[in-house]
């Protein structure tokens, strides 16, 4: 079922490697390279001045940085696929990582309404 997202939190680690920027759309599950560089995206993100040190309590890699990213609600209010292309690295490293990606929100319930009953 489709489920509406409110944010998302990444963690990744602080060599370079972290996102700098990311674009993001909603139910387009065919979706390639190609296409995604191309298409205009739900929403895009510039990670760049968003990361912060991330909070290292029972973290294996205290190294890492983090971020939260509040999504447009009505863009993403009844979403069955997600596709996350990165497009650049903050260190402008050819690899990106991340370590750890929340996708955080609600399922969505249909409503029939059965005329008469109401």
């Amino acid at each position: 079922g489709a489920a509406r997202l409110q944010h998302l939190e990444l963690r990744s680690p602080a060599d370079g490697r972290a996102p700098r920027n990311l674009k993001l759309f909603a139910n387009s599950p065919s979706m390639d390279f190609n296409s995604a560089e191309d298409a205009v995206p739900t929403q895009s993100f510039d990670l760049d001045s968003i990361w912060s040190p991330a909070d290292s309590v029972g973290a294996e890699n205290v190294d890492d940085v983090s971020c939260k990213l509040t999504l447009n609600a009505a863009r993403f209010k009844s979403v069955n696929t997600l596709t996350i292309f990165v497009v650049d690295s903050v260190g402008d490293t050819d690899v990106s990582a991340i370590r750890s990606l929340a996708v955080i929100g609600a399922r969505v319930h249909k409503v029939t309404v059965m005329p008469g009953v109401l």
